[in-house]
């Protein structure tokens, strides 16, 4: 697979905190070479009425995938929506929440 975009999947542990009961967040990353995939009009759409915007997807190698919540691309970090798994590659939807302005 040639690979045209490097993004960095985030997982996050917490630490016991000295000032705290929450704790420490922590954050590990893990740098993985992905391929950008389009995303459809009707994704999109769908996205916007559950009050989600889609910023992009990508394919990565299933085995690459350990249940991340989070993905940074270009120093900017995203939730991961939604996954998709075919065979020895996995589809990762990313993007955000989007704020009703009240």
């Amino acid at each position: 697979m040639r690979s045209n975009l490097i993004l960095y999947l985030l997982r996050y542990d917490t630490k016991p905190g000295a000032f705290s009961d929450e704790g420490e967040r922590i954050v590990q990353k893990r740098r993985v070479y992905a391929n950008s995939y389009g995303v459809s009009l009707d994704s999109s759409i769908r996205a916007r009425r559950e009050g989600l915007r889609i910023a992009g997807r990508a394919e990565i190698y299933t085995f690459e995938y350990r249940n991340e919540e989070d993905v940074e691309i270009s120093r900017r970090v995203y939730r991961i929506l939604h996954t998709q798994t075919r065979g020895d590659k996995t589809i990762i939807t990313y993007g955000e929440a989007i704020g009703d302005g009240n």
